[in-house]
């Protein structure tokens, strides 16, 4: 993100900054080069449970309680965006005493003002507390099927397998590498006859499919019958 404002009255570039942060739907907040807080949206108040506090003017330091004197913060504001002039996607994780556990990405850039003596900072929050708890979910059930002793692979809408536990690697004689990423058919599935049409079909109904048993075959070639348990589950995204 760059913003040319070479030219503008000090003055302007505070109204830029503040419509800016007041169009915004996510967090932002507007510093000046004291990091006292010029402005901050409606969303900084309802997402950080502000209440009723005000913000301007003061300490980001200072607010809530001191819940925003967090060193890895600090260290963003008071040395990197000095030396860059913005940082992008910082994760932050940290522990507020009425909101629990957060995990945010941080954005900010800074802008001269007038001359280029003083500058105002935009600091932009994401919360990404709900994607990080289900990527931690989802690595923790992953981790669970990888133990168990029966066939448990995944497949997506191409028919791509996205998952594959050490059981059926060991049974089917592949690595995770080797089938990671590759069709289910030509692989695992047999190729030819209707399987393509078959496994569009199973992602279609996969109730229709719910115990089934079919053949499938091994990287040396050797055929078994497998009988699968299939479910459809949809992804977040």
């Amino acid at each position: 993100m760059s913003v040319d404002l070479a030219g503008i009255e000090c003055n302007d570039v505070r109204a830029y900054a503040q419509n800016v942060a007041a169009v915004i739907h996510e967090p932002l907040l507007v510093l000046d080069e004291g990091l006292r807080i010029a402005a901050a949206n409606d969303a900084f108040y309802a997402d950080f449970d502000l209440g009723t506090e005000r913000v301007e003017n003061r300490s980001l330091y200072e607010i809530g309680g001191g819940r925003w004197n967090i060193p890895e913060l600090k260290e963003l504001l008071e040395k990197i965006l000095p030396a860059k002039g913005t940082f992008r996607d910082f994760e932050l994780k940290c522990d507020f005493p009425e909101l629990g556990r957060k995990v945010l990405f941080i954005n900010a850039l800074r802008m001269p003002l007038g001359d280029g003596k003083q500058h105002l900072t935009l600091l932009g929050f994401q919360d990404m507390t709900t994607e990080h708890f289900l990527e931690d979910a989802e690595t923790e059930y992953l981790g669970i099927l990888e133990e168990l002793h029966s066939i448990v692979l995944r497949f997506n809408e191409r028919g791509a397998i996205t998952f594959i536990n050490r059981f059926a690697q060991q049974e089917f004689g592949y690595s995770g590498e080797e089938l990671v990423g590759k069709d289910i058919v030509g692989t695992i599935f047999p190729a030819g006859g209707d399987r393509q049409k078959m496994i569009q079909e199973i992602l279609r109904a996969p109730e229709k499919y719910s115990l089934s048993e079919f053949p499938a075959v091994r990287k040396n070639g050797e055929e078994i019958w497998v009988q699968w348990a299939m479910s459809g589950v949809r992804s977040r995204n």
